[in-house]
């Protein structure tokens, strides 16, 4: 396999998020027609709280893997990069079956949380269906996300970033023909097509998980001179948890954004008198069908994070300072002269863009024109704190993240 430097792992895990984020896009068109917005929005319920127990149990690992490893290569520790993987896979494998049965055996009061006694919407029992058929996922997608990030720390970004493509294509296909043949051939209700198509997700990374684990064998691995001693095993150990915590907690956080705003936004809509109905509409549109609008955005950060932080790191523990801000400042250019200004225009043709995916919507429009904006300020976010991160600036993030979301609840 070929190692990829900055520039081509950046343009690397870019096309990939923005090939899987197109698709992301493309594929709601058929899906809106056959589930329409109360099916969205229950999709939404079921993502945004898999999304939830899925960043608190693997979010940031597969960054905080990579981190690790390319720390460890940079450093010649060989013998401490298995033993690292190791650890963290049987730990977030345990924290996973967790975070499956809390959201598979609390299914109803979570439903409760989110919709409450809503009238003309979907019902508790339908939330609490799609809820316990998506947190099948939880149980697939942490040590997949593992394997992602031990091939970015050895800059394998083609192969993580590729299997990010191959696991959205299985996911649409389960979700398109899945609902087609729920609906159509079958004749059956509009909740169990959405709770098949949420179950796509532990399907493709199932799929996804093989081929990793295959690709991830064919790495050549240096013979181990020397066993671990305990204090070893245990710095390793101390590292994994340092280093995870910073990157949950941007994760978590800006996932919590979007949940606060969910849920508050569907109980302030009710207190000044807006219908179910309409809440639903307004609530699918930050869920779901907003959010697949904006992942083109936001697809150009993720791709700098993702190749940004192992040359980060890789410089940082080598003391090659004049090389860690040169990577930063092409992050910041790209930023700048990329993505505001596909921010900038889809915000002000907001309106066409929203027509052409969906149907004539009033609040459609109106969202995503401030939508888009927010997007990339969200890249920005991202972009400095996973900097920050890699060079272990940990409580200004903490203070920064605690400051937003405090800010973010009160508005």
């Amino acid at each position: 396999m070929k190692k990829s430097n900055f520039l081509e792992g950046a343009v690397f895990a870019t096309l990939a998020i923005i090939i899987t984020k197109v698709i992301g896009v493309l594929y709601v068109i058929p899906f809106y027609r056959m589930v329409g917005t109360q099916g969205g929005a229950l999709y939404g319920y079921a993502y945004n709280i898999y999304n939830l127990f899925l960043i608190i149990s693997s979010a940031g690992i597969p960054l905080a893997i990579s981190k690790l490893t390319s720390e460890i290569i940079a450093l010649k520790q060989d013998n401490k990069k298995e033993y690292m993987f190791s650890i963290a896979q049987k730990s977030l494998f345990s924290f996973s079956v967790v975070c499956f049965l809390l959201c598979f055996c609390f299914a109803n009061q979570i439903a409760y949380f989110i919709v409450g006694d809503l009238n003309g919407a979907n019902s508790l029992k339908d939330v609490a269906f799609v809820l316990r058929c998506v947190s099948f996922a939880l149980l697939i997608v942490p040590n997949l996300s593992i394997n992602r990030g031990y091939l970015q720390g050895h800059k394998y970004i083609q192969v993580a970033s590729f299997s990010q493509v191959l696991e959205q294509f299985i996911r649409i296909i389960v979700i398109l023909l899945g609902s087609f043949l729920v609906l159509y051939v079958f004749h059956s209700s509009i909740r169990n097509a959405v709770g098949v198509a949420v179950l796509g997700a532990a399907v493709s990374a199932f799929v996804t998980y093989i081929y990793l684990a295959y690709r991830k064998s064919k790495i050549k691995k240096a013979p181990v001179t020397q066993e671990l001693t305990k204090e070893e095993k245990k710095e390793v150990r101390k590292k994994i948890i340092h280093y995870c915590i910073p990157f949950v907690i941007i994760s978590v956080a800006n996932h919590l954004y979007n949940t606060t705003d969910m849920i508050l936004l569907i109980k302030g809509l009710k207190m000044v008198g807006f219908s179910g109905i309409d809440i639903e509409t307004i609530s699918g549109i930050f869920t779901t069908w907003g959010n697949k609008l904006i992942s083109i955005v936001t697809a150009i950060s993720t791709g700098l994070v993702i190749s940004l932080i192992p040359h980060v790191v890789s410089s940082y523990t080598l003391k090659k300072t004049n090389e860690v801000n040169r990577y930063f400042n092409k992050a910041l250019r790209m930023l700048l002269f990329v993505v505001l200004p596909i921010a900038l225009l889809t915000s002000i043709f907001a309106k066409e863009i929203w027509s052409i995916f969906y149907s004539a919507n009033k609040f459609g429009p109106i969202i995503m024109k401030y939508f888009f904006i927010v997007a990339f300020i969200d890249g920005v976010f991202t972009v400095m704190c996973s900097t920050l991160n890699s060079l272990n600036k940990f409580k200004f993030i903490y203070l920064v993240v605690l400051i937003g979301l405090g800010l973010n609840a009160l508005l």
